[in-house]
């Protein structure tokens, strides 16, 4: 059964140099975000080649919307496009609950 939740994988790759800089403007997110109503998951991890993923869940697209419009989203979103060498990769998903 759907119950509406939306799950979203963001990925950065950051730019070599910028890589201690990212990861912290990352860490930044991570307590604000599970703090506001709405957010299930928050979790960041690190991939191998030195690729970061936050892997995120909210109880409902307008859990979504109200993050992507809090005041730390708006300030990392602005800091952190000149540390990354492509951009943010966003894929926004609902489960499938088969079976």
């Amino acid at each position: 059964m759907d119950d509406g939740q939306i799950w979203v994988l963001a990925s950065f790759d950051p730019k070599p140099e910028s890589r201690d800089e990212v990861a912290s403007i990352l860490d930044g997110m991570v307590g604000p975000t599970r703090r506001e109503p709405g957010c299930r998951t928050y979790d960041l991890f690190e991939g191998d080649g030195g690729e970061m993923h936050l892997l995120e869940c909210y109880d409902d697209q307008g859990a979504l919307e109200h993050h992507r419009q809090t005041e730390h989203y708006l300030a990392y979103r602005s800091a952190i496009a000149d540390h990354l060498a492509s951009p943010i990769a966003v894929t926004v998903m609902s489960p499938r609950n088969v079976g």
